[in-house]
């Protein structure tokens, strides 16, 4: 269950990075997903159940 829900964090934030293009470098993007969670910690209904929510299936 919690390798889905870390996927479905990968998947937004490759759509993040598709669709603004100062994401496109990694590390802005990390920075950016880090920003995310700490700001909205509720936002995705999915966080909810997993605390590994930093990480979009790369370990960061």
């Amino acid at each position: 269950m919690f390798v889905l829900l870390r996927r479905i964090n990968s998947y937004l934030l490759r759509w993040a990075r598709k669709k603004y293009k100062r994401l496109r470098a990694s590390k802005r993007a990390q920075a950016w997903w880090a920003d995310v969670v700490r700001r909205a910690p509720g936002l995705f209904v999915h966080w909810r159940w997993t605390r590994d929510i930093y990480s979009p299936s790369t370990g960061w």
